[in-house]
C-alpha cells in the first residue's frame, strides 16, 4: 500500500475526512493519544491547523490514490518562549493500512515537516503498552526520555505514557 499512498499537508477540505480517520483510530486503538481532536467538535478544532503551518503548527494526512485518508500526523508547537521550537507530535494509522508503511512514511514527512519549520525537537507521548507504536517512533531516531506513571486514564484505567523525543 505504501506505493499508493502519499504524505501532504492536510487541506481546510480534509477535516471531515481527518475526524472520522480519529473515530476509526478511537473505536480501534485505546491508547491513540491525539492532540487537539475531539470527536464531537474536532471539525472546527481542526480548521486552526489545516492548510497552513505556523511555527510548525500542522496536520500531515496519508492519502491513498483514491483520496482516501488513511493516517494523520498532527504537529502542534509549545506556546510558552522556554519551549519554542518545540513540537508535540500524535500520530494514528488507519486498522485497515496498519503494517504496511504508513506510519513510517508519517513519522519521516513528520520530521522533515518539523526541520522545515525551524524545530530544534520533536516529541511524541505513546501509552506504554504500545509497542508498535514505541517501536515506530524508534525506527525514526526518537528516543525514550522518560516515563509519565499513570498520566493516561483510558476507560477508567490509568496507564503510564513514554515521552520520546528527537533532537532536529
Amino acid at each position: 500500500m505504501t506505493s499508493d499512498v502519499f504524505i501532504r499537508v492536510a487541506a481546510p477540505e480534509d477535516a471531515a475526512g481527518v475526524v472520522a480517520l480519529n473515530g476509526r483510530l478511537a473505536a480501534d486503538a485505546a491508547y491513540f493519544l491525539a492532540y487537539d481532536i475531539d470527536p464531537v467538535s474536532g471539525a472546527e478544532i481542526l480548521q486552526a491547523k489545516l492548510g497552513g503551518s505556523v511555527g510548525g503548527d500542522g496536520v500531515l494526512v496519508a492519502v491513498t490514490d483514491a483520496d482516501d485518508i488513511v493516517g494523520m500526523a498532527m504537529l502542534r508547537r509549545h506556546r510558552h518562549p522556554a519551549f519554542e521550537g518545540v513540537l508535540q507530535l500524535g500520530l494514528g494509522v488507519d486498522p485497515d493500512a496498519r503494517r504496511l508503511g504508513v506510519g513510517a512514511q508519517l513519522a519521516a514527512a513528520s520530521v522533515a515537516h518539523a526541520e522545515a519549520a525551524g524545530a530544534r525537537r520533536i516529541q511524541a507521548a505513546i501509552v506504554a503498552e504500545n509497542r508498535a507504536a514505541i517501536a515506530l517512533f524508534a525506527r525514526a531516531g526518537f528516543q525514550e526520555e522518560g516515563r509519565l506513571r499513570g498520566a493516561a486514564r483510558i476507560d477508567g484505567i490509568a496507564h503510564d505514557v513514554l515521552a520520546m523525543a528527537r533532537a532536529l
